[in-house]
């Protein structure tokens, strides 16, 4: 194989996440806060699944409970799928549900609880339905850097700094060598105070069929 630059490499996983004909993953957001006083950190799990050709899609998140002393069991899940042209939203904290509004208004919404995790990898599954920026994305900021593992996965990574509202932060993608899928997204931003650090980590699977009951299914 060729080696590639960010761009090229970008450009393989772009168009890998394009064509798919399904796409399903389960993963983990954390996030790790510290101050010159503490730290600490919060975790969500999420799952994704899509079918391109029944034009079907679901993602869900556990949040983290507000506070310690929250009903144990309690059930924090945010929901967004669809199937053909019937979208709903489903939120547990607080308890709400819908079937109006717009799918790409349903996925923004879920991107801030998640941390962008609602976006990230759907906007590469239907770039022409869903805006906003992608991972993907090429600019002069992009470079590779040395190659990694991710669990037992070798992987190439990508690594960028992007200016947001509240300063800089740094990106990295590891992007597994054998399926150019995306493994883990690393951010990480300072300011004088504060520093955070996300991490995203996918277990994904790609052009397999889908459990049956998928991606509609909330078992």
């Amino acid at each position: 194989m060729e080696e590639l630059d960010a761009a090229g490499l970008l450009g393989r996983v772009a168009a890998r996440y394009a064509k798919a004909s399904t796409y399903r993953d389960k993963g983990i957001v954390r996030t790790t806060f510290q101050t010159p006083q503490r730290a600490w950190s919060k975790e969500m799990a999420f799952t994704t699944a899509f079918e391109r050709a029944t034009h079907s899609f679901r993602f869900e998140i556990v949040l983290p409970l507000p506070t310690p002393e929250a009903v144990e069991n309690h059930d924090r899940r945010w929901i967004v799928r669809r199937e053909g042209d019937r979208l709903e939203v489903r939120t547990f904290l607080p308890p709400s549900a819908s079937s109006g509004g717009t799918f790409p208004s349903a996925i923004a919404a879920a991107t801030g609880v998640s941390k962008g995790a609602a976006h990230n990898i759907p906007a590469l599954l239907m770039p022409e339905e869903l805006g906003g920026r992608r991972v993907t994305c090429c600019d002069d900021n992009a470079r590779r850097i040395e190659d990694e593992n991710w669990a037992t996965a070798a992987c190439f990574r990508v690594h960028r700094t992007l200016q947001t509202d509240r300063g800089f932060t740094t990106e990295t993608l590891w992007i597994e060598k054998a399926s150019f899928l995306i493994r883990g997204i690393e951010h990480q931003s300072k300011t004088d105070d504060l520093c955070v650090d996300s991490v995203t980590a996918y277990e994904p699977l790609m052009d397999a069929p889908l459990p049956i009951g998928a991606p509609m299914s909330d078992s």
